[in-house]
């Protein structure tokens, strides 16, 4: 910015310069072809006429251009402000932006669950009581692995479960230790994957192991196709598709009625179906 010159020899320096253009300038032109093609012209009267229009003239033009160069400084640091401003928001909004990612990466944790199916996944139709009935319910064991890519624990607390496409049905897993079949005794452990109702998986972890639970449904066939679906208490949920077939035994225990329905069949009891 210029530094405002408030002198009066400043003043009187610029008054005058204009003073001296407006007395020897168009001004005094015509005053002065009147004062000599007319004999009888005041021409003291007419310079002083020419001497007070010029004064004020010469006033009114240094107060003019007074205002014409503070008017241009204001606009030209106005400009400049406006320039340094943009740049300073263009960098405020770099910095937020910078600030906002590192936020996102470092400070928000999230789960991340995939599951993974491991093969070997059955079920078995329940002998409907009374036996006359037609059967209604399975009780389904697929076997799998929970997997935590996030950097947040799971905690998993909510399971359902597609069978077939007719769809999802909650369920709370359950681990019973001997299941009477329409084919075949199931004999259990007892213990499985989210008993207690949910499932931990840590930071970078996994569980693997068997999930089991009863559902209203019987398939046609000896086969089907579900859907798995698990949600933590976060809200972050899996889902995967799993291939089922009926209990490996079903057969050899149709067609071996003799035999203790109580156990596993063993490798003998195999042999003797196929060569007995």
């Amino acid at each position: 910015m210029i530094a405002s010159d408030t002198r009066l020899r400043t003043y009187l320096k610029a008054f005058w310069n204009d003073w001296l253009s407006r007395m020897c300038g168009p001004l005094s032109v015509p005053l002065g072809a009147m004062a000599v093609f007319w004999k009888n012209a005041p021409v003291k009267e007419l310079w002083g006429v020419l001497a007070i229009v010029a004064f004020f003239v010469a006033s009114y033009r240094v107060w003019r251009n007074e205002r014409s160069v503070r008017l241009n400084e204001f606009e030209n640091y106005q400009q400049t402000a406006q320039a340094e401003i943009a740049v300073l928001n263009e960098k405020n909004a770099t910095l937020s932006s910078n600030l906002q990612s590192q936020a996102t990466s470092l400070g928000v944790k999230r789960a991340e669950l995939v599951l993974h199916p491991r093969g070997g996944s059955t079920y078995i139709v329940l002998q409907p009581t009374p036996q006359t009935t037609a059967p209604n319910r399975i009780y389904v064991e697929l076997n799998l692995a929970i997997e935590n890519k996030g950097n947040r624990t799971s905690n998993v607390v909510s399971f359902s479960f597609d069978a077939a496409r007719t769809g999802f049905t909650e369920f709370t897993p359950n681990y019973p230790t001997n299941i009477q079949g329409r084919r075949s005794s199931w004999t259990l452990p007892g213990t499985g994957l989210g008993i207690g109702g949910h499932i931990t998986v840590e930071v970078d972890g996994m569980v693997s192991g068997q999930l089991g639970f009863f559902i209203s449904f019987v398939p046609i066939g000896d086969s089907f196709d579900g859907t798995l679906t698990v949600t933590d208490t976060e809200g972050n949920s899996a889902s995967r598709d799993f291939y089922l077939t009926e209990h490996y035994f079903h057969s050899f225990v149709q067609s071996n009625s003799n035999l203790d329905m109580t156990r596993v069949a063993s490798p003998a009891d195999l042999l003797g179906v196929c060569y007995g």
